[in-house]
């Protein structure tokens, strides 16, 4: 049977469904074992503080501590040896892994319990240290060591008479200590009745029982408003031993122990009030427990507790709370011959359901009482686990209008069906097979096939978003890439030429072919109709242009034409493998000045100022050449980075003239410079857009 909470008074049936783990020990010896408090280390180890005595021997009652290696083995090192009584033991984690550890102690000086403390943040736990003095005895205190690394405690006084409820902070750091503040008046009962947690915003939340020893009042602060603050829950009833916890939300759940009803009772603010208080436990079980609650990484939220009565069974019980429904309770133990009574038992929880639980049944063996430590630990929610083997899906470049498959591996390590909810990504280049797995058996794996077909060119990323039941990983996001490579694409950078010859100037004119594709282009020849190509220089006649690289063409007029008209204009045609354009064409245009006079060959090397200047995007650069020799010609910027070449071969004595198209650059000053043989000379050019 299973309980819905709705936040009204319900009794429940106890079933004695027993719990599926192995019983394991964690201290079996000749002594009164009990009242530990345990918790998860980050690695998922076990850590345990528990006090142990002689029989029922107060003064040789000490506190030890329990550490899980690696191994799964449990070492034990014992926290005090004074032979003056130790007693309630709490135990709390920083960040950093170190222990920090709560107790009260008799000063053997005085006689008077006061509350101790001890740690391990230098390597070893320190001797303990008294964070109350005075002549009044300390009961039951409860410690949490906050994200500030200071210890904050919350006790009570034991005296004849009105005791009343204190809570302080103690700082490992440097040894220093708040003030009292009083918070109210209150009783112990006995048991640890009060509890410390901080929240993912570091504020202190705690619970304790005020009151007297038979009204005991619940009682909620924190110091979310910047000072210590009462909270009313609205609980009437008396209670005692309460006990808290904070969800991922940082809502607040409270159990305690309601002494009218004799149940174990729940309520939470989830809903921004505190709800009515329900019942899980059935009533006259008499209940009773220690750090008895405890919240998993889902917040779900469990509750063990231990009876002696004989109509409910005795031992020690287990409850759980997962969306909402308390689960039947169930039989962690079951204390029959040899033990005779039942002590206190503790849990603590991480991932989802992976619980730990000890409990202390005690036996009478020669007269003396015995009390071991047991565990049971496991898994208690069968659920799926997916595993994705593949953190990217790559699948490398392939042609537009090309094929590419991943297989991505999916495996479902859990104990139950993984459900494939759904697969989710934007791109139409990434597609995946008809065929995908929608569910996997557990310990099993399946593939789902991905196929990326890019109908444009470029890089491709995109994202799966894979949904599942996994209650750890219900979604899982995969980057996904691929690169599509387009067919090569031929780009001129002009439509046409112009080219000027007399019996001393000579002209060249240049332009760009670029590879827009990524595959490579291929420039196979170039030719030119009519009577022009009889006089003409190409260079070079062919080229192999990587994807998204050009190269530079000269055209030079070489031989006059006399006979030819003044203005001549022909086609030049350029042919590649570039299938959508196997031919490209530029005009050619030669034109013969009418009067011309003859001017020899030039008697220097000289570079004459650029024309126009300034330009934009276009100029002329005129040079002389009085032999031949190799010429460069070089395009500058003001840094010195060389940006391009316009003349760079064996030219023969004459005077030359080559365009200048900075199309592809900012506005500024460039230099241009020409190197003939030992001459060379530099000028400066502006490019204003």
């Amino acid at each position: 049977m299973k309980t819905f909470v709705t936040f009204f008074l319900l009794t429940v049936k106890i079933i004695s469904q027993s719990i599926p783990f192995p019983l394991d020990t964690i201290v079996a010896n000749d002594k009164f074992n009990n009242r530990q408090t345990m918790l998860f280390d980050r690695e998922g180890k076990i850590r345990l503080v528990y006090s142990s005595s002689v029989g029922s021997s107060s003064d040789t009652r000490e506190i030890y501590y329990v550490q899980e290696g690696t191994d799964g083995q449990f070492i034990t090192q014992q926290l005090t040896n004074n032979l003056n009584d130790e007693n309630y033991p709490t135990i709390s984690m920083d960040s950093a892994g170190n222990v920090h550890v709560g107790m009260i102690g008799k000063d053997p000086a005085g006689g008077i319990y006061q509350v101790k403390y001890t740690g391990n943040s230098s390597g070893s736990f320190t001797t303990p240290v008294y964070i109350t003095t005075g002549g009044i005895n300390k009961a039951t205190p409860a410690s949490m060591v906050g994200p500030d690394g200071k210890v904050h405690f919350v006790y009570y006084t034991y005296v004849t008479g009105a005791d009343n409820v204190y809570y302080r902070w103690y700082d490992p750091a440097d040894s220093s200590l708040s003030p009292e503040l009083l918070l109210t008046a209150g009783e112990a009962s006995g048991d640890v009745d009060a509890q410390i947690v901080f929240d993912s915003q570091g504020f202190m939340h705690f619970v304790f029982k005020a009151g007297t020893v038979s009204t005991g009042i619940l009682k909620y602060y924190n110091n979310v408003s910047g000072t210590i603050t009462e909270y009313a829950t609205g609980v009437t009833a008396n209670i005692a031993n309460p006990k808290l916890v904070i969800d991922s939300k940082d809502k607040i759940h409270i159990i305690f122990r309601n002494e009218t009803s004799r149940t174990l009772q729940y309520i939470n603010n989830v809903s921004g009030a505190f709800s009515t208080p329900v019942s899980f436990t059935p009533a006259g079980q008499l209940p009773a427990g220690y750090a008895n609650f405890a919240k998993d990484d889902n917040d779900n939220f469990f509750f063990v507790w231990q009876s002696s009565q004989s109509a409910s069974g005795k031992g020690f019980f287990l409850k759980y709370l997962k969306d909402g429904v308390f689960s039947d309770t169930m039989n962690v133990f079951y204390a029959g011959s040899p033990y005779v009574t039942r002590n206190t038992s503790v849990v603590a929880a991480k991932g989802n359901g992976e619980i730990a639980i000890t409990f202390s049944p005690a036996a009478v063996i020669n007269s003396v009482v015995l009390c071991d430590i047991l565990l049971k630990r496991g898994k208690l929610f069968k659920e799926p686990n997916i595993v994705v083997d593949d953190s990217v899906m790559d699948f490398g470049s392939v042609p537009v209008f090309g094929l590419s498959q991943f297989d991505l591996m999916i495996r479902n390590t859990g104990d139950s069906t993984l459900q494939l909810k759904s697969y989710n990504w934007n791109s139409t280049d990434f597609s995946i097979r008809l065929d995908y797995p929608e569910t996997i058996a557990p310990g099993d794996s399946d593939i789902a096939v991905f196929v990326f077909m890019p109908l444009t060119g470029g890089l491709k990323l995109d994202t799966l978003v894979l949904k599942s039941n996994d209650p750890q990983d219900s979604v899982i996001r995969i980057p996904m890439r691929g690169r599509a490579l387009a067919p090569q694409q031929i780009v001129v950078s002009k439509d046409s030429l112009n080219l000027e010859y007399t019996t001393s100037s000579q002209w060249i004119d240049t332009f760009y072919v670029k590879n827009v594709g990524d595959d490579t282009l291929t420039v196979d020849s170039l030719t030119i109709t009519g009577n022009l190509e009889f006089f003409s220089y190409i260079e070079p006649m062919n080229a192999t242009i990587p994807g998204g690289d050009s190269v530079m063409f000269y055209i030079e007029l070489m031989i006059p034409v006399t006979m030819s008209p003044p203005i001549y204009t022909d086609t030049l045609r350029i042919w590649s493998n570039d299938t959508a354009h196997p031919k490209v064409e530029l005009i050619v245009r030669w034109e013969e000045p009418q009067s011309v006079e003859y001017e020899g060959i030039p008697l220097e090397f000289g570079l004459e100022q650029n024309f126009p200047n300034p330009f934009n995007p276009e100029t002329r650069i005129k040079f002389s050449i009085k032999s031949e020799e190799f010429v460069t010609l070089d395009i500058y910027n003001t840094t010195g980075e060389l940006l391009t070449t316009l003349v760079n071969a064996t030219m023969l004595p004459g005077k030359y003239s080559i365009s200048f198209d900075a199309s592809s650059l900012p506005s500024g000053v460039y230099l241009y410079r020409i190197t003939a043989g030992s001459f060379t000379q530099t000028r400066k050019m502006l490019l204003l857009k």
